[in-house]
């Protein structure tokens, strides 16, 4: 899985991009909320590479080019649902993705529309009673959890309720480079890692005994 950044510009177009604006990207300090398509497509990214010019691609773009190869996962920023499904319906994508939803706005409105139903979500809980009031309720494929609260009981309690734990490497295994520091996270009952340093999650991975289980 490849873990992207969901913006709508202001013509209601879904685009990749983490930041608000397009200062840190392209040097273009306007809001992608507050322009339109044609615009934030006239923004060139900085590339040391020979060919065009990098641009901010559509969310459209993204999922045709992925097809078949990644898994995408839609960290959704300010992102209307309905705007969201309309475009994962239109790129026959709905069950090619997972969506990761941090608000309850948000995972009411995933609810509610039938289209939802086809789509795996990630839900973000803030501690432990809430992953699992979160599963009871929505019934999530994941839940998103601290590092500093899952452990091998919560894990296994959302196993039993058909979810899974996703936990972040970023502030931890990622800073250390510490193969036991992914294992351990294995160890808590992780069942997704996000990572900048995969290859170190893989070997921490394949450092696991013979047979063992995750959370084991």
């Amino acid at each position: 899985m490849v873990e992207v950044d969901v913006r709508v510009t202001s013509d209601g177009v879904p685009v990749l991009l983490h930041d608000s604006s397009l200062r840190r990207t392209t040097g273009d300090g306007k809001e992608v909320g507050d322009i339109p398509l044609s615009e934030v497509k006239k923004a060139e990214i900085p590339y040391r590479g020979e060919g065009p010019a990098l641009r901010v691609p559509t969310l459209a773009e993204a999922l045709r080019a992925v097809r078949g190869k990644v898994v995408l996962v839609l960290d959704l920023k300010r992102v209307e649902i309905d705007r969201l499904l309309e475009t994962l319906e239109r790129e026959k994508a709905l069950g090619e993705v997972l969506v990761l939803l941090h608000h309850r706005d948000q995972m009411e409105a995933w609810r509610r529309d039938p289209r939802g139903r086809k789509v795996l979500a990630a839900l973000r809980a803030g501690n432990a009673p809430q992953a699992l009031a979160l599963q009871e309720e929505f019934h999530p494929a994941v839940v998103h959890v601290s590092p500093e609260f899952l452990d091998p009981r919560l894990s296994r309690a959302l196993r039993r309720g058909g979810s899974r734990g996703w936990v972040n490497a970023f502030h931890g295994p990622d800073e250390t480079g510490r193969v036991e520091d992914y294992l351990a996270l294995l160890r808590k009952g992780a069942d997704l890692i996000q990572t900048d340093k995969p290859l170190l999650a893989l070997r921490a991975m394949a450092a696991l005994p013979a047979g063992a289980g995750l959370g084991d």
